[in-house]
């Protein structure tokens, strides 16, 4: 009858090779085929151990991710309020939805209030909202963008642009 103890002096644990032979509560256990064969690959982060943002999920602790609406400012610098019309730069309408925020003036050159307007990617027509009723004859203030990127403001629409007091706007990368 053999024993399931190997001398020390023949074979040290650090010599085994664990896919083939074990130890549990100082026995040796030898693996079948069916134990090698099911056994789970050795886990490398970035290989087959996925990564978030490039970081590994390997090691303790808690993996922080931190999310954020993905709207980014779009850079404005080159605005100067009174013009008419205003091109926003590097406007990628294919990549990102834009959020926009105007105001303008109305035919006394008084500052009228505000209006925002956001866009879908890849519209191929003027897009204009009415954000402004003045006086008693129902002329409106329109906020449009045209497929360009060239943001305007008129009473009753493009035949009567009005100077642009304030332009913010964002943009959002879309898949």
């Amino acid at each position: 009858m053999q024993s399931n103890n190997i001398p020390t002096d023949i074979i040290k644990d650090s010599d085994l090779n664990k896919d083939y032979i074990d130890k549990e509560n100082d026995k040796y256990i030898v693996k079948t085929s069916q134990d090698i064969n099911t056994k789970q690959n050795k886990l490398i982060s970035g290989t087959n151990i996925k990564t978030i943002n490039g970081n590994s999920l390997l090691g303790g602790g808690n993996v922080t991710i931190i999310s954020s609406n993905d709207w980014e400012e779009v850079d404005t610098h080159d605005f100067r309020a009174g013009q008419t019309g205003y091109n926003i730069p590097n406007f990628y309408k294919e990549k990102y939805i834009y959020r926009i925020w105007a105001s303008g003036k109305n035919s006394q050159g008084d500052l009228k209030s505000q209006g925002m307007l956001q866009i879908r990617r890849g519209f191929t027509q003027i897009i204009g909202i009415i954000y402004d009723q003045i006086g008693v004859n129902s002329a409106c203030l329109v906020l449009s963008i045209n497929p360009d990127g060239l943001i305007n403001i008129g009473v009753n629409g493009p035949a009567t642009f009005r100077s642009l007091e304030f332009v913010f706007v964002e943009r959002k990368k879309v898949s």
